[in-house]
């Protein structure tokens, strides 16, 4: 196996996040024409190709959106994983359903950062079901049945959500969530 070159791979994520070889180039601190150079190698290392011309800018091809949809994710997780190992302030990503972040967790959110400001907390409100163990998410909240043992399930009401966490989570940020908003009314089973 042999990987791409990760320059290149930056380049291609830049343009299909902004839709501009202008932007990425932007965003990279490099040339319009440093960028064109580095999708070129990109598409010529995987053989086939990432963008269109479209006027007088570039387009993903069917190829190059799938390739972005499947690439996107992990270098999130490599910046995640960058910030985690960082010294100083530490990130919690959750997932939740939208109508739970609006309703319960953003409501809260103010006291724990006070409580616990060394701890940044990112919110992704979305239905997706997450996969736990690919994504880079500490923590998801959905509604229904867990379906995987490597999820806790904890009842947080009468309702049937839950929260649903990678075992590793408790260990690194549970004591503090414990501080800062108080014991779960429910219970917890592995």
């Amino acid at each position: 196996m042999r990987l791409p070159p990760l320059n290149a791979v930056r380049a291609f994520d830049a343009v299909a996040r902004l839709g501009s070889v202008r932007a990425a180039a932007d965003e990279l601190a490099v040339t319009p024409a440093a960028v064109s150079q580095q999708l070129r190698v990109l598409e010529g290392h995987l053989g086939l190709a990432l963008t269109q011309r479209h006027g007088r800018g570039l387009v993903l091809t069917d190829s190059g959106r799938t390739w972005h949809g499947e690439i996107a994710r992990h270098l999130r997780a490599i910046a995640l994983a960058a910030e985690r190992v960082r010294p100083g302030r530490r990130v919690v990503q959750v997932t939740v359903v939208q109508s739970f972040g609006s309703r319960w967790l953003m409501p809260r959110l103010q006291k724990f950062t006070a409580r616990e400001p060394e701890i940044e907390v990112r919110i992704d409100a979305s239905p997706v079901l997450a996969d736990l163990a690919r994504d880079p998410f500490d923590l998801a909240i959905r509604e229904g049945r867990a379906r995987t043992r490597r999820r806790k399930r904890c009842a947080s009401s009468r309702s049937s959500s839950f929260p649903s966490r990678v075992p590793r989570w408790r260990g690194r940020y549970g004591a503090a969530m414990a501080r800062s908003t108080g014991r779960a009314r429910g219970s917890c089973t592995k």
